[in-house]
C-alpha cells in the first residue's frame, strides 16, 4: 500500500536535538579580509563560515558543506545589531520592507557609524528597538534568516552585535563616533536585549542549531541558560576593564560546561595588539585558560 510522499522533516527540537559544539577553540573562516584563519593552531575543528554576503543559498549551502565534508562544526554567523545592504541581503530586505510597512525606515531607526572600516552599516538604537512595531519588524526578519541558515546546513549560528544598546550610548566614560562623551544603557534597555537574546537562542534551537551568545557581557550571565556556547573578542589586550569585569561575566557559560571561544585579532586593527589568536576554556583567570597561541 502506497501511503504517500513522506512528509518533509522538521526542525529539531531543543535540548538535544542539535548538534553541540565541540569542547574548546575556535578558527575562523570567512571574514571579510582579517587572515585570521592563518593564526589559528589546535583549533580547527569548530570553524566560523560567514555566508551573509553569499550571492545565494546555493552557494552558501556548498559553503557548509564543504567544510562539513571535511569534519568540521560549522557556526554561521549572524549580524543582528547593525544593518547593510551587503551582509544577510534577504533579511536586509525583510527589515526594509516590514519598517515601511510601519511607517519608517531603516535611516530612521538606526545610527550612522561616521564611515570607517564598516561605513555602509548601520547601528540598531535602543530607542527604536523600544517601540514594539519596529522591534516586531526585526524580530520576524531575524527568524526568517536564521530558518535560511538551518537549511543551509550550519550546525550552529553565533549571533553578533547583540549588544546594540550600547551603540550610541557607550560604555563608562566611552565616546561616541563624533568623540562625545555617551551615558551608559539604562535596566530598561539592557533588560530589554536580554529578552530579544532569549528570543533569538528559542529560534536558532527551532531550527535544528546550537546558539552561540557573542561578547554583550552585561547580559551574558542571563545568556547561559539560553545559549549553548559563549564567543568574545580582545578580552585580554583591549584594556584592564575586560579582564577586571568583562571576562568573569562569562564564569556562568564555565560553570555551566559551556564553551567560550575568545579570539584576538590582527594589530592592524586594533593598535598594539600582536597577531594571533588564543582560545580560551575552563580553568585559569576567571574561567578562561589560554590554550593556543602565545600572544
Amino acid at each position: 500500500m502506497n501511503s504517500g510522499p513522506k512528509p518533509a522533516a522538521g526542525p529539531k527540537p531543543p535540548g538535544g536535538g542539535y548538534k553541540k559544539p565541540p569542547p574548546g577553540g575556535v578558527s575562523n573562516l570567512g571574514w571579510s579580509n582579517d587572515h585570521s584563519d592563518e593564526h589559528t593552531s589546535a583549533t580547527n575543528t569548530h570553524v566560523i563560515v560567514n555566508t551573509a554576503g553569499a550571492s545565494s543559498a546555493a552557494e552558501a549551502a556548498k559553503k557548509v558543506a564543504d567544510m562539513k565534508n571535511q569534519g568540521k562544526y560549522v557556526d554561521g554567523y549572524l549580524n543582528l545589531g547593525r544593518v547593510t545592504p551587503d551582509e544577510h541581503k534577504q533579511m536586509y530586505n525583510d527589515i526594509k520592507q516590514g519598517l515601511d510597512a510601519i511607517g519608517k525606515s531603516i535611516g530612521g531607526v538606526t545610527r550612522d557609524p561616521k564611515g570607517g572600516q564598516w561605513a555602509k552599516e548601520r547601528w540598531v538604537t535602543p530607542q527604536a528597538m523600544a517601540d514594539p512595531k519596529v522591534r516586531a519588524v526585526f524580530e520576524k526578519a531575524w527568524a526568517a534568516e536564521i530558518a535560511r541558515m538551518g537549511k543551509q546546513g550550519f550546525d550552529a549560528i553565533q549571533v553578533d552585535n547583540v549588544d546594540y544598546y550600547q551603540r550610541g550610548n557607550g560604555l563608562p566614560g566611552g565616546k561616541d563616533a563624533n568623540g562625545k562623551n555617551t551615558r551608559e544603557p539604562t535596566p530598561a534597555e539592557v533588560q530589554q536585549a536580554a529578552a530579544i537574546g532569549a528570543n533569538i537562542a528559542n529560534a536558532i534551537h527551532k531550527n535544528g542549531m546550537a546558539a552561540g551568545w557573542k561578547n554583550a557581557p552585561e547580559i551574558a550571565p542571563q545568556m547561559a541558560s539560553q545559549y549553548d556556547f559563549a564567543v568574545t573578542e580582545q578580552m585580554f589586550q583591549s584594556g584592564t576593564g575586560n579582564k577586571e569585569w568583562g571576562v568573569p561575566l562569562f564564569k556562568n557559560f564555565v560553570d555551566q560546561g559551556k564553551p567560550i571561544y575568545n579570539f584576538e585579532v590582527e594589530q592592524k586593527y586594533h593598535g598594539s595588539v600582536p597577531d594571533g589568536w588564543a582560545s580560551y576554556n575552563k580553568g585559569g583567570q576567571s574561567g578562561y585558560q589560554q590554550t593556543a597561541n602565545n600572544l
